[in-house]
């Protein structure tokens, strides 16, 4: 009821407000139950494991707004599938965060603190992050008053270990305050691009391959070409005239370094592409048995790849074992759904389109042919 740690004034400020809300409220509770109760059946509550004060696990308590559907392999389907109409709505108010004034009242959250993410994400922060877990675990918090999922992960992690340092029952009010404006203005419900907030994989950037094209990098860049030559050179039955593609993998520069490695180490040995995105540029698309010159963020080409399989296949059909060829996050078929959603989602985005679990995904497998000497 009163954890060792937290200041008395907080605590009680919490205890008043939070009797106060739960009977004022209880109506609300009611009605929202049952809708659930009726739009997504039985259980109404969604209770999760989540790290409280110093990391310390609770029972979170939140109105589901989620179904359960899972594809032919019993794998949960990504959350903006199983993101209900209702769901959404609950979410964009915020009423579906209502139970968790049951976690209040026993003492294990408080109305205002930094948010109670996954237990799972406990070994992926810095130390600086991980000092977030000095306060109680609130509903709302400074980090969602000033951007909410809007934030990237950094950025939210920052503004709550300032609000550990910088704790008052003054600024307690101010947050409460702001927090029924962001409301009631909807703001910063999902990071842009995604149904929910895209999971946190640490502090190094973890996102999907994909091609950026190095439109003739050959003309462009004499280095690609100076690789390719040198690849001919030493298997003088390949056309030198043999046309080829040019491109690195990712979105940025840490991105293209960091799959480039998984390529040179042969952990990585697949890739995938949005087939719409394809369609849209036919210039981009492999070729079975064609060659690319797989380069850094800056040019700087270090290998050939040789495509060695093409298939093109609805999403929800891409099996476990393509998932763990592509190399990247646990290997799980989860992982690639999930990351790939999202980022077939910008795609989409920029196509003017939405994604679709049968949406074309272009699969490509390929071996490393050639390595640039180290120099």
């Amino acid at each position: 009821m009163f954890p060792r740690g937290i200041p008395l004034s907080k605590r009680l400020f919490d205890l008043i407000l939070t009797t106060v809300g739960l009977v004022l409220l209880s109506p609300v509770l009611l009605i929202l139950a049952i809708l659930v109760r009726v739009k997504l059946g039985s259980p109404v509550l969604f209770r999760q494991e989540r790290p409280g004060y110093k990391g310390r696990p609770f029972r979170l308590a939140k109105f589901r707004s989620m179904t359960d559907a899972r594809d032919a392999q019993g794998q949960l389907l990504p959350d903006a599938v199983r993101l209900t109409r209702l769901g959404r709505t609950l979410r964009a108010t915020s009423l579906d965060e209502l139970p968790e004034l049951l976690n209040v009242l026993r003492g294990e959250m408080s109305l205002v603190g930094p948010r109670p993410l996954l237990m799972k994400y406990l070994p992926r922060y810095s130390a600086e992050q991980m000092r977030r877990h000095d306060a109680l675990p609130g509903i709302t918090g400074w980090a969602q008053i000033n951007g909410r999922n809007a934030l990237t992960w950094q950025e939210k992690f920052r503004l709550d270990v300032w609000y550990v340092d910088h704790w008052s029952l003054g600024l307690d009010i101010k947050i409460i305050l702001l927090t029924i404006g962001k409301v009631f203005k909807r703001e910063g419900i999902s990071q842009p691009g995604h149904a929910t907030a895209e999971e946190f994989m640490g502090n190094l950037p973890e996102k999907p391959a994909t091609k950026v094209s190095a439109a003739d990098t050959s003309a462009t860049d004499p280095r690609a070409a100076e690789l390719w030559q040198a690849f001919c050179r030493e298997n003088p039955e390949i056309d030198p005239n043999t046309p080829y593609q040019a491109w690195y993998f990712g979105d940025s520069r840490e991105l293209a370094g960091e799959l480039l490695a998984l390529v040179l180490a042969d952990k990585k040995t697949a890739t995938a592409a949005l087939g719409w995105s394809i369609e849209a540029e036919p210039d981009e698309a492999p070729v079975l048995g064609g060659y690319s010159v797989i380069t850094d963020f800056d040019g700087t080409p270090h290998c050939i790849l040789q495509t060695t399989e093409i298939r093109t296949l609805p999403y929800d059909e891409v099996d476990p074992q393509f998932a763990a060829d592509e190399g990247e996050g646990d290997l799980s078929l989860a992982y690639w759904r999930e990351a790939h959603w999202r980022f077939f989602g910008r795609e989409c985005g920029k196509l003017g389109r939405e994604p679709e679990l049968k949406m074309p995904v272009v699969c490509e497998r390929f071996r490393v042919v050639y390595r640039k000497e180290p120099a």
